[in-house]
């Protein structure tokens, strides 16, 4: 389910932007980046806008704990936020040589979590 803010969007401005069984390749192309996640955590929505990237996960068969989600972008800032928008709290973001970033975010068994990340130069 989409913020209602988003709700008036038709479905074909959502871009997929991952595989839920492989992680994301890297190409030459202007394509938006795809998120990766730890086992058992699906990514189950994407949406890129305004050079921000939401993705929101669901916790399907791993154990509570933290996980990492793996982008294949420069992330600036990681906010987790409810599913209405609303911000609970900064995530830590690491960054790879290779350009990827990681952001670590802890989710119990059977959670959603929706992730916000600042794409730039971080």
């Amino acid at each position: 389910m989409l913020h209602p803010a988003h709700s008036a969007r038709r479905a074909s401005d959502l871009r997929p932007l991952c595989s839920r069984k492989r992680p994301p390749r890297r190409s030459n192309a202007a394509a938006p980046p795809g998120p990766a996640s730890d086992g058992g955590v699906e990514v189950t929505t994407t949406l890129a806008e305004n050079g921000q990237l939401l993705v929101r996960l669901f916790n399907a068969e791993g154990p509570a704990g933290p996980k990492r989600l793996v982008l294949d972008a420069r992330v600036a800032r990681a906010t987790l936020v409810e599913l209405d928008g609303r911000t609970i709290e900064q995530l830590p973001v690491d960054h790879a040589a290779d350009g990827t970033s990681i952001v670590k975010v802890t989710m119990g068994r059977f959670a959603v979590r929706t992730v916000r990340c600042e794409l730039g130069n971080g």
